[in-house]
């Protein structure tokens, strides 16, 4: 059973795509390489800003990063 969701970039996509699951009573935690992204994010829509260390523990782990080295950069 999924406990918790993490959204790692929070741009365009993912954005949006953070902002459906909480309505589903999905837990679900952002993080954001601009932190006060990821604030606003979960001050609109009941997500938790958390570290990269924290987003890293949630049982799925979605990446909404605009490069492949944007992503190898992260890893």
């Amino acid at each position: 059973m999924i406990q918790s969701v993490s959204f790692i970039g929070l741009g365009a996509m993912g954005w949006h795509m953070a902002s459906h699951l909480p309505k589903l009573g999905i837990e679900v935690c952002v993080w954001n390489r601009t932190e006060s992204k990821a604030q606003a994010h979960a001050a609109q829509f009941a997500t938790q800003a958390v570290s990269i260390e924290q987003a890293v523990q949630a049982d799925i782990i979605i990446s909404c990063l605009p490069t492949s080295a944007d992503i190898e950069a992260l890893i």
